[in-house]
Order: C-alpha cells, then structure tokens, then sequence
C-alpha cells in the first residue's frame, strides 16, 4: 500500500469515442471553485485545438482581477 500524497494525480485511459481523463488534487477549501475553473478551461483549451503545438498549462493562465 502507498503513503498518501499531496501531489497531483492525472489518470488518462482510452474509452470508445476519445479519452478519459481523471485529474485528483488537494488544495484549500477557498481556492477549490478557482482551481477547478482553471483545470476545465485547460482541457477545454486542449480540446478545442486541432493542431496543438505548445502544451497549455494551468500555471500560465493569469487570475482575472475581482471587479
């Protein structure tokens, strides 16, 4: 059996029709809705692009500003 880990775990596995992937993280309570927002925007990202050249990365994406 493994120690338990603060380190995030991406499982990808190949399903009729495309691909399943499965993303496990930990973070704080307040920062979960952002950090979640962002994992969906960089998939989503992925998916939209046809001819990906450069990986997107969550890190890269700036915060937006609270109005």
């Amino acid at each position: 059996m493994r120690a338990p880990s603060a380190a995030p775990a991406i499982n990808v596995k190949p399903v009729s029709g495309g691909i399943e992937i499965a993303v496990r993280y930990i973070t704080r309570a307040n920062e979960r809705y952002q950090l979640r927002s962002k994992l969906y925007e960089a998939a989503m990202n992925l998916i939209s692009k046809k001819h990906a050249q450069e990986p997107v990365s969550v890190s890269e994406k700036r915060d937006p500003k609270p109005a």
